[in-house]
């Protein structure tokens, strides 16, 4: 996607994007998620983070960011954008899958059965045209973390393990490490799910001591695949891009696929993208698929 993660904090194992099909921030080996966390400490500007995210560390602050001894919020009445149904739904087993799921659906969680659809047209693609197969979806977001930009007084309550006005999120969304003030006053979350953080940042916005809230974003361009989806009918488009592409691609050959509720495959074409002048008109079947190159 244009966008891959920019995360700027090293404790967290985040990366700079370049170019190339496997570039980016991971959520685990393989593309899923883990429950591995780094160490915990209490110190100012340090990574929180617990295995366990009911427990509280000895370092100075549990997993939702709150100092040990606090008495626990009364989170019963808190409704979140996620219901805890859809939250324990993910993560996926097939990282891509769930993410274009996310994205074609618009919904806060890829529904199964848009996610399940996803992993066999894939693999039926890759199968018909194995050129494809290294080709793979890059998202345009972290689905893993949010930026979450606190007031100065919430802060520094953070700082000393004494915040907690955004418990009930972070326990709905089971936040797994907390880094103050990666970007100025702005706090990086993660949690193990896979959401779509265009919603969830909601869930933040409605808190008194909350700034702003975020997706995680940032640069760099590559290989990347988008779904639309029409009734009982996916289309996909592979994208190989090639180029400067830490600063954006400059030529792309696009591959175009359809495939119907019954598994029957039917190959759209391609469409090619130089760096030459003029460019060539799209086809028809590319500029129809808008609602599929809007994530490319």
């Amino acid at each position: 996607m244009r966008g891959a993660y920019l995360v700027g904090i090293v404790s967290i194992g985040a990366t700079l994007l370049g170019c190339g099909d496997d570039a980016g921030i991971g959520t685990g080996s393989g593309g899923s998620s883990t429950g591995t966390s780094p160490p915990v400490t209490g110190s100012e500007g340090s990574t929180t983070a617990v295995d366990d995210p009911m427990a509280t560390s000895s370092g100075g602050l549990d997993s939702t960011g709150t100092g040990p001894g606090l008495p626990p919020v009364d989170c019963s009445d808190f409704v979140g954008q996620a219901t805890p149904e859809q939250v324990a739904m993910t993560p996926r087993e097939d990282e891509e899958a769930e993410q274009l799921a996310l994205e074609a659906s618009g919904e806060v969680v890829a529904p199964q059965d848009i996610y399940a659809r996803t992993v066999a047209d894939l693999q039926t693609i890759r199968d018909d045209a194995p050129t494809l197969t290294k080709v793979h979806a890059r998202p345009n977001w972290a689905l893993d973390a949010l930026w979450v930009a606190l007031t100065p007084s919430a802060l520094d309550a953070l700082n000393m393990g004494t915040y907690q006005g955004w418990d009930c999120p972070n326990a709905l969304y089971g936040v797994q490490s907390v880094d103050p003030e990666v970007l100025a006053d702005t706090s990086e979350i993660r949690y193990p799910g896979r959401f779509n953080p265009e919603l969830i940042v909601a869930d933040y916005e409605a808190l008194d001591t909350v700034l702003d809230a975020s997706p995680v974003i940032g640069g760099g361009d590559g290989n990347d695949v988008c779904l639309a989806v029409d009734g009982d009918v996916h289309t996909y488009i592979f994208d190989q891009g090639r180029g400067d592409c830490p600063a954006g691609c400059t030529e792309h050959l696009y591959s175009g696929f359809t495939i119907d509720g019954r598994g029957s495959l039917d190959s759209l074409g391609t469409y090619e993208i130089t760096d030459e002048d003029p460019l060539p008109p799209p086809p028809e079947w590319f500029t129809a698929a808008a609602d599929c190159t809007m994530w490319l």
